[in-house]
């Protein structure tokens, strides 16, 4: 089911970030096979890591029109870190 989702997210341009999580769930993740879709460069030791990763990539993405985006949340952030796109 995990893996369906991931697929289908990369699919749309749209990756699974995890951060925080406990050894064991790591641990799960890679028993089951999940490493194998999931990228591991998207597993974070603390959110604020996450956060800052995901700051500098829009900052090396903002010569692209990241304007519109959906939902309200992802308009949010975008208008937190890069101004009102209207």
């Amino acid at each position: 089911m995990l893996v369906d989702l991931d697929q289908e997210l990369n699919a749309a341009g749209i990756h699974l970030i995890f951060a925080e999580l406990k050894r064991h769930i790591i641990e799960n993740i890679e028993r089951y096979g999940l490493l194998e879709t999931i990228d591991r460069r998207h597993f974070y030791p603390t959110i604020e890591v996450a956060v800052e990763e995901f700051q500098r990539e829009v900052q090396n993405k903002i010569s692209f029109s990241l304007c519109p985006v959906g939902g309200v949340a992802a308009q949010r952030i975008q208008t937190e870190l890069l101004g009102d796109c209207s």
